[in-house]
């Protein structure tokens, strides 16, 4: 039905540019439905006034020229004689001015007949259409002098018009319009991928322009850079009709539905992000999470949310149900800390915050209690002077019966899997444990994801080189090691974003 309303006339809208002459028609102006429908009004009034004085002239003329004829009755035989003794025209009118008082019109208007036509005038005759008038002329009158009147007489027309034109209605009005159309039913349902560069340009293009490889490969180009800062930093799989929600290092959060981004090829740099987004000066987007359905529609309860000093806070989904065009704030930033990331979660789910240098920290989030949207955060995780928090993992109690792994993945392009039971819960605001062991080989860790079950894994480097390879190549390893090449780096490139299908 969708379909048929989009492609065919089974539907149709147009827009209305309402814009009249007001003011005497004098002024152009663009005018609401309310005000279109009173001008109309003043126009019918108008023309009705007009109407009734044009009438009222011609009734008084008709009277006039009746209450000559009427006179004219009472003398008929000598005024006949009169008229057949006159030299012209002009001599009989001059006579029967001069002889009966006669006005001019009057005059005229009994020359104008004919003699026999003047002989056979009915006194009853003139005296009704004369009382007729008269009728007439006090109805005008009355309309003129009150506006009512006026107003009923539109009502009346309109009230004809309706009567004249009845039928019945061919179509039916309902309060709603079954199975309505949504924007989102008629944007064609596919899989793609989401890349921003750092400076700031996004696009998306379709995984299918990517083929699996092994792993250890070297991948394909996904993006032209012109230079070292235009590298990939956030890479996103999601399907065409998500909303995308996307949050800044100042801790704003922003709604972009993913058909509104540009799809480019699969080299092209796309748009730049300001083109949806209203940032702030230094402002820029570190997390990009998909949103399948309406956050009133979920299971998810709460926002939570991680900065790059350790700090973590969880608030209500409720309180983000109102986007606004300009973002929302999520968390208030202390001491030049930034976010990094942020994750929805039930109210009963674990969480793993994890460090660049490989340290990471378990616990419940019932050790955190929900804060206004624009509180600070409590700490999570407590790291070395040289350490930075770089993610975190949120884990769903029904998540654990199934064994999960986390996956970690490098800058250098060294990955593993690692069973999530080898991560003991802890309580917040520790040191925590190794998630990894981190060498000059290996770089500092990028990103860490759950691994529950995808099939794929896609990586793209700040170069844009992207790799797309099974999961399953990738082997399940004790926690504090280094684990094994995924992606094979040009010198001086790094890994930049991950993203799991």
């Amino acid at each position: 039905l969708n379909q048929l309303f989009k492609y065919t006339e089974m539907e149709k809208s147009f827009h209305v540019n309402m814009l009249a002459l007001v003011e005497n028609g004098l002024q152009p102006k663009v005018l609401s439905l309310k005000n279109i429908l009173e001008e109309y009004l003043n126009h019918r009034k108008d023309v009705i006034k007009r109407r009734t004085e044009f009438l009222l002239k011609k009734t008084k003329e008709r009277i006039h020229i009746l209450e000559g004829l009427s006179k004219a009755l009472n003398h008929i035989d000598e005024i006949i004689k009169l008229i057949k003794a006159s030299l012209n025209r002009d001599d009989a009118q001059k006579k029967l001015m001069a002889k009966y008082r006669f006005s001019e019109i009057q005059a005229n208007a009994i020359l104008e007949m004919k003699l026999s036509n003047l002989a056979r005038l009915e006194k009853q005759k003139i005296g009704d259409e004369l009382q007729e008038k008269l009728k007439l002329e006090k109805e005008y009158s009355l309309i003129l002098q009150e506006p009512k009147r006026i107003l009923k007489i539109i009502k009346d027309e309109l009230n004809a018009l309706k009567e004249k034109y009845d039928d019945a209605r061919k179509t039916q009005i309902e309060p709603f319009l079954p199975g309505e159309i949504k924007e989102e039913e008629l944007i064609p349902s596919k899989e793609i991928l989401i890349t921003l560069s750092q400076t700031g340009y996004i696009k998306k293009i379709e995984p299918l322009s990517l083929k699996t490889q092994k792993r250890g490969g070297k991948g394909v180009i996904g993006y032209e850079t012109k230079n070292e800062e235009d590298a990939i930093s956030h890479l996103l799989a999601a399907n065409n009709r998500d909303k995308i929600l996307l949050f800044t290092n100042k801790g704003y959060l922003f709604q972009l539905p993913a058909f509104e981004i540009a799809e480019g090829s699969r080299t092209g740099r796309g748009k730049l992000i300001q083109n949806y987004l209203n940032l702030r000066q230094g402002e820029q987007v570190i997390v990009l999470l998909n949103l399948a359905i309406n956050l009133k529609e979920t299971n998810y309860r709460y926002l939570v949310l991680a900065t790059e000093k350790g700090m973590v806070k969880k608030t209500l989904l409720k309180e983000y149900e109102n986007m606004r065009k300009g973002g929302i704030v999520t968390i208030k930033l202390m001491n030049n800390d930034n976010l990094v990331d942020a994750a929805f979660t039930t109210g009963n789910d674990d969480i793993i915050l994890i460090s660049k240098n490989g340290q990471a920290i378990r616990f419940s989030e019932k050790e955190m209690r929900a804060l206004a949207r624009t509180t600070s955060g409590v700490k999570g995780l407590k790291l070395a002077e040289n350490d930075k928090l770089i993610n975190l993992i949120t884990i769903a109690p029904e998540i654990i019966k199934g064994n999960p792994q986390t996956l970690v993945i490098s800058e250098n392009g060294f990955g593993k899997r690692t069973k999530l039971n080898e991560y003991r819960k802890q309580k917040r605001g520790g040191s925590g444990i190794k998630t990894a062991k981190t060498t000059p080989k290996t770089g500092v860790l990028v990103k860490t994801s759950l691994v529950q079950n995808q099939e794929t894994l896609i990586a793209i480097s700040q170069k844009a080189q992207i790799i797309k390879a099974n999961l399953n190549s990738i082997p399940i390893l004790r926690r504090a090691t280094q684990g094994v090449r995924i992606m094979k780096l040009e010198p001086g490139d790094k890994i930049a974003g991950v993203s799991l299908m």
